[in-house]
């Protein structure tokens, strides 16, 4: 499921996974490869940047370790970047 709003501000849930995100990367890698934009135009947009998905990958991750070492794994930002405590 996609829970961040479409480009104009709605609701995009439908647009979550399949043939339409592989359309909307397949534009934006050409978009870019050609110069007319760069990779950091897409954060805004509601698609799958590394900005967009680290802090998810930063929980995943500590969920990894609190299973693996039986114990409570904290996270904090320090200024851009995400610490597992």
């Amino acid at each position: 499921m996609k829970y961040s709003p479409s480009e104009s501000g709605h609701f995009d849930g439908q647009r979550g996974y399949g043939y339409i995100s592989i359309e909307k990367f397949i534009d934006a890698a050409r978009s870019v490869n050609s110069g007319v934009n760069k990779p950091e135009d897409y954060d805004n947009l509601g698609l799958p940047t590394i900005l967009n998905t680290v802090l998810t990958t930063a929980i995943l991750h500590a969920g990894r370790i609190s299973l693996d070492t039986k114990r409570p794994v904290g996270i904090r930002k320090d200024g851009d970047e995400w610490i597992l405590d």
